[in-house]
Protein backbone atom coordinates (compact mmCIF):
# COMPACT_ATOMS: atom_id res chain seq x y z
CA UNK A 1 0.00 0.00 0.00
CA UNK A 2 1.54 3.18 -1.19
CA UNK A 3 1.40 6.64 0.59
CA UNK A 4 -1.76 8.65 -0.89
CA UNK A 5 0.63 11.56 -1.82
CA UNK A 6 2.61 9.01 -4.40
CA UNK A 7 -1.03 8.66 -6.43
CA UNK A 8 -2.72 11.99 -5.73
CA UNK A 9 0.17 13.91 -6.00
CA UNK A 10 2.67 13.38 -8.86
CA UNK A 11 5.16 16.43 -8.51
CA UNK A 12 4.77 16.06 -4.87
CA UNK A 13 6.04 12.07 -4.95
CA UNK A 14 8.69 13.33 -8.00
CA UNK A 15 10.11 15.43 -4.74
CA UNK A 16 10.06 12.72 -2.35
CA UNK A 17 12.14 10.73 -4.54
CA UNK A 18 14.78 12.58 -6.02
CA UNK A 19 15.17 14.03 -2.64
CA UNK A 20 15.24 10.59 -0.72
CA UNK A 21 16.71 8.53 -2.77
CA UNK A 22 18.42 9.94 -5.54
CA UNK A 23 20.08 12.83 -3.86
CA UNK A 24 21.45 10.78 -1.16
CA UNK A 25 23.16 8.15 -3.64
CA UNK A 26 24.36 11.13 -5.40
CA UNK A 27 26.27 12.70 -2.51
CA UNK A 28 27.45 9.33 -1.01
CA UNK A 29 29.40 8.44 -4.51
CA UNK A 30 30.73 12.16 -4.95
CA UNK A 31 31.96 11.60 -1.12
CA UNK A 32 33.57 8.89 -2.16
CA UNK A 33 35.22 9.59 -4.78
CA UNK A 34 36.54 12.76 -3.80
CA UNK A 35 37.74 11.44 -0.06
CA UNK A 36 39.83 8.73 -2.64
CA UNK A 37 41.12 11.75 -4.67
CA UNK A 38 42.14 13.77 -1.19
CA UNK A 39 43.65 10.98 0.20
CA UNK A 40 46.18 9.72 -2.47
CA UNK A 41 47.05 13.38 -3.19
CA UNK A 42 48.18 13.58 0.66
CA UNK A 43 49.88 10.13 -0.18
CA UNK A 44 52.22 11.76 -2.47
CA UNK A 45 52.74 14.45 -0.36
CA UNK A 46 53.70 12.58 2.62
CA UNK A 47 51.60 14.79 5.02
CA UNK A 48 49.57 11.85 6.71
CA UNK A 49 49.96 8.74 8.42
CA UNK A 50 49.77 6.51 5.56
CA UNK A 51 48.16 3.28 6.64
CA UNK A 52 45.96 4.66 9.70
CA UNK A 53 44.34 6.84 7.12
CA UNK A 54 44.27 3.58 4.33
CA UNK A 55 42.69 1.46 7.10
CA UNK A 56 39.57 4.13 7.53
CA UNK A 57 39.10 4.91 4.21
CA UNK A 58 38.77 1.29 3.30
CA UNK A 59 36.19 0.90 5.91
CA UNK A 60 34.48 4.03 4.54
CA UNK A 61 34.63 2.64 1.21
CA UNK A 62 33.04 -0.82 2.54
CA UNK A 63 30.13 0.94 3.66
CA UNK A 64 29.57 3.08 1.00
CA UNK A 65 29.72 0.10 -1.75
CA UNK A 66 27.58 -1.74 0.24
CA UNK A 67 24.99 0.97 0.38
CA UNK A 68 25.32 1.57 -3.22
CA UNK A 69 25.10 -1.67 -4.39
CA UNK A 70 21.89 -2.58 -2.84
CA UNK A 71 20.19 0.92 -3.27
CA UNK A 72 21.45 1.69 -6.90
CA UNK A 73 19.58 -0.37 -8.55
CA UNK A 74 16.09 0.54 -6.86
CA UNK A 75 17.34 4.38 -7.66
CA UNK A 76 17.87 3.71 -11.00
CA UNK A 77 14.54 2.22 -11.86
CA UNK A 78 12.93 4.03 -10.14
CA UNK A 79 14.70 7.15 -12.46
CA UNK A 80 13.96 5.52 -15.56
CA UNK A 81 10.54 4.65 -14.49
CA UNK A 82 9.65 8.84 -13.30
CA UNK A 83 10.15 9.27 -17.12
CA UNK A 84 9.17 6.35 -19.20
CA UNK A 85 6.84 4.39 -16.91
CA UNK A 86 6.14 0.42 -17.98
CA UNK A 87 4.71 -2.64 -15.94
CA UNK A 88 7.80 -4.83 -16.44
CA UNK A 89 10.29 -1.71 -14.43
CA UNK A 90 7.21 -1.09 -11.91
CA UNK A 91 7.00 -4.79 -11.50
CA UNK A 92 10.36 -4.96 -11.39
CA UNK A 93 10.57 -2.83 -8.55
CA UNK A 94 7.86 -3.90 -6.57
CA UNK A 95 8.78 -7.22 -6.49
CA UNK A 96 12.74 -7.65 -6.44
CA UNK A 97 14.07 -3.87 -5.46
CA UNK A 98 12.25 -2.72 -3.01
CA UNK A 99 13.32 -6.25 -1.29
CA UNK A 100 16.89 -5.45 -2.58
CA UNK A 101 17.18 -2.86 0.44
CA UNK A 102 17.28 -4.75 3.16
CA UNK A 103 20.38 -6.69 2.45
CA UNK A 104 21.91 -3.65 4.05
CA UNK A 105 21.37 -3.73 7.78
CA UNK A 106 21.76 -7.38 7.56
CA UNK A 107 25.11 -7.49 6.03
CA UNK A 108 26.31 -3.92 7.62
CA UNK A 109 27.51 -6.11 11.17
CA UNK A 110 29.61 -8.45 8.92
CA UNK A 111 31.43 -5.59 7.52
CA UNK A 112 31.76 -3.80 10.82
CA UNK A 113 33.11 -6.90 12.38
CA UNK A 114 35.56 -7.41 10.01
CA UNK A 115 37.39 -4.22 10.58
CA UNK A 116 37.63 -4.27 14.55
CA UNK A 117 40.83 -5.10 15.15
CA UNK A 118 42.15 -8.18 16.11
CA UNK A 119 38.76 -9.93 15.93
CA UNK A 120 39.05 -12.79 13.50
CA UNK A 121 42.18 -13.38 15.38
CA UNK A 122 40.33 -13.50 18.65
CA UNK A 123 37.35 -15.52 16.70
CA UNK A 124 39.32 -17.70 14.64
CA UNK A 125 42.61 -18.47 16.61
CA UNK A 126 44.11 -21.55 17.19
CA UNK A 127 45.23 -23.39 20.44
CA UNK A 128 48.67 -23.71 20.56
CA UNK A 129 48.21 -27.37 20.72
CA UNK A 130 46.25 -30.46 22.13
CA UNK A 131 46.73 -31.55 25.26
CA UNK A 132 47.70 -35.72 25.50
CA UNK A 133 49.10 -37.37 28.42
CA UNK A 134 52.25 -38.39 28.77
CA UNK A 135 53.82 -41.28 28.32
CA UNK A 136 55.91 -42.23 31.48
CA UNK A 137 57.57 -45.67 31.19
CA UNK A 138 58.29 -46.84 34.56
Amino acid sequence: MLPCYLTDQPAVATYDFLGNLVFPILVIAIANVCLMFRVLSQKRHNRIAWRRQLELTRQLLYIAVLYMVFWFPLTFNGLIMTFAPTSTLQGLQVNYFFFLIYMVPILLPFISLNFLSDFTKTVFKRHPGTVAPLNLHM
